[in-house]
């Protein structure tokens, strides 16, 4: 998570320099001082602009002196009461409000597609254009690879045939494969350190490939 995602994601008590002089000008106890940061904090984190339910102050208020420190809030006129709990009233006006971290949150959500959307990972051009022009070639031949175009392919054609199949049933891009080619590696499983033919393809692929032009050519002759 990025820095500017983490802290729309975060929210933060503000509290301005002079809360300690507020404090010991209305001679609140220690307890008290606790109890109103903790309220703030978790005013906070939970949205709830200020408005804490009765039944929340027991998950918050740690200190030993909690009823007490509500009593001397309550009647410094820091809290004030509600029908189901309190009313934040000093302070919160430097908290953000609910609406404004949704909306920042929505900001940085919007901010994030865009960044993932600007760095997707797009597959090697070669593989593309190996399976769009396989795509193409699919319109003129049946299932057994027999051309119904009425033309007979030409040697140098066949030889692009050969590879293209050698790329496109090789494995599906991966973070390697999407990298710049090795030219030791073969062009079909791109296995690396292997003696390679004069059409970049180690052995295996070369034999399986010469095995597919030979079915081909007599896929073609039976016709």
């Amino acid at each position: 998570m990025r820095d500017d995602e983490a802290e729309a994601a975060m929210t933060w008590t503000k509290l301005g320099d002079e809360f300690p002089d507020d404090c010991e000008r209305a001679e609140l106890s220690d307890a008290a001082v606790r109890t109103h940061v903790e309220a703030l904090c978790w005013s906070n984190r939970l949205l709830l602009d200020g408005h804490i339910p009765m039944r929340h102050l027991g998950r918050f208020a740690f200190s030993q002196d909690a009823d007490r420190a509500v009593s001397e809030l309550l009647a410094a006129g820091w809290w004030g009461e509600t029908e189901d709990g309190y009313l934040l009233m000093h302070d919160i006006t430097e908290q953000r409000s609910r609406e404004q971290v949704l909306a920042s949150r929505e900001t940085a959500k919007g901010r994030q597609a865009r960044w993932r959307g600007k760095h997707r990972v797009e597959p090697d051009n070669a593989v593309t254009n190996a399976v769009t022009r396989r795509g193409r070639n699919a319109v003129t031949r049946d299932g057994t690879g027999q051309d119904r175009s009425g033309s007979k392919p030409s040697q140098e054609e066949k030889e692009v045939h050969v590879r293209e199949d050698a790329i496109t049933e090789a494995e599906p891009p991966t973070e390697e494969t999407l990298s710049p080619p090795r030219p030791d590696a073969c062009s079909g499983c791109g296995k690396v350190g292997s003696s390679l033919t004069a059409g970049g393809l180690c052995r295996r692929c070369h034999g399986e490939a010469v095995s597919r032009s030979y079915n081909l050519d007599n896929g073609r002759s039976s016709a």
